[in-house]
């Protein structure tokens, strides 16, 4: 397997499982009429799993825990490959395939956080269990994102910075190289209204709501 293809296995694991939600409060006005089609209601206001194959669905009041428990089984896989390939790779090759996979890491950590703390906020209708399942995905991906630091650099040369999501996304999430371009005007401006409080303890950078709801609006339409 060639480093690329490593590379490409490795980051949709990432994302698969995966849950979360869109609120309606991210469609632009000039859209309205558009999106009230019914084949695009599942989409908004209703949490939606992405499981471990690809295949994304609405989740009611199905079990989802399990699902994401398999995300920290597949993490672990992934830790153990990188130290495996540590070994077998020349210093730059691994250095470039690590700082490659922190990069999306790093932004699946504050996706999946920002999911967790406006649950509350946006879905008005959601069981003890899809909500620790939140919670549990968010800390699955803090914890790996802690484990690679702390068993994969020598030095801490990767430093947390703030995210351009909306450029991240279009440019390396591979789940949205196909998205549907007219859901949101390319154009259109992002107008940061408000920032998402730190759970205590952590240094990371603070996403606006309107970037993370941009990311999910536009990522659901090529989810599977």
């Amino acid at each position: 397997m060639g480093l690329e293809e490593l590379f490409e296995e490795l980051q949709m694991k990432l994302y698969k499982p995966f849950i979360f939600y869109i609120p309606s409060s991210v469609i632009p006005e000039e859209k309205n009429l558009e999106f009230q089609d019914a084949k695009y209601a599942v989409y908004f206001n209703n949490v939606v799993l992405i499981d471990s194959k690809g295949f994304d669905r609405e989740l009611k009041a199905e079990p989802s825990y399990y699902e994401m428990m398999t995300k920290k089984a597949s993490l672990d896989k992934t830790l153990f490959k990188f130290l495996e390939k540590k070994e077998a790779l020349e210093v730059n090759q691994f250095e470039f395939l690590l700082e490659k996979y922190l990069e999306h890491l790093n932004f699946c950590v504050y996706v999946s956080e920002w999911l967790f703390t406006n649950l509350v906020n946006h879905i008005t209708c959601y069981s003890e269990e899809t909500k620790n399942t939140f919670k549990l995905q968010s800390n699955t991906f803090a914890n790996h994102f802690s484990d690679v630091k702390s068993k994969l650099l020598i030095t801490d040369r990767f430093k947390n910075k703030p995210i351009d999501v909306l450029n991240f996304v279009q440019n390396k999430v591979p789940v949205v190289n196909n998205t549907l371009k007219t859901i949101i005007p390319e154009d259109q401006e992002l107008k940061p209204e408000k920032e998402i409080k730190k759970r205590p303890k952590k240094q990371m950078p603070l996403l606006v709501d309107e970037q993370v709801e941009d990311f999910l609006l536009r990522t659901v339409f090529n989810a599977s």
